[in-house]
């Protein structure tokens, strides 16, 4: 057995179940795709649905389960890029073998390893690149 449903507004449909029961469905238009939702008792509740959704799509803010797995993924892609992230230590290191083969004199590399082993790496040695800031050099 289809449902059929019947325009009782824009993006509002009524429609009755198996059991007889009436209920509404709401519609909205959202980046090229319908998005519906079925299931609504009153009327009344189905528009204020449809205008909380249309204020979170003029807001830019999506639908809560779409912004929520949207969040999750941004954080499990911030948490990938740090575990691959560059850090301060891995890059001296690289930076220092650069210049060796620079053709800088042999004592000028010894003062570049001896300030980037005392120095450098015993505070920043673990951090990544991107976390370091003017800031954080001041502290």
């Amino acid at each position: 057995m289809t449902k059929t449903m019947t325009r009782v507004d824009v993006g509002i449909y009524r429609y009755t179940t198996k059991g007889g029961k009436t209920r509404f469905m709401a519609s909205i238009k959202h980046r090229e795709k319908y998005v519906r939702k079925l299931g609504f008792t009153t009327i009344s509740m189905v528009r204020q649905w449809r205008v909380s959704r249309t204020g979170r799509i003029a807001e830019n803010r999506l639908f809560p389960e779409i912004e929520k797995q949207r969040i999750e993924d941004e954080r499990q892609r911030v948490e990938e890029e740090k575990r691959q992230a560059v850090t301060i230590k891995s890059y001296g290191e690289t930076f220092i073998q650069a210049k060796e083969g620079s053709g800088l004199k042999f004592t000028t590399i010894i003062r570049y390893r001896s300030i980037f082993t005392t120095h450098l790496t015993p505070v920043w040695g673990n951090i990544p690149l991107t976390d370091i800031t003017r800031a954080k050099v001041r502290e």
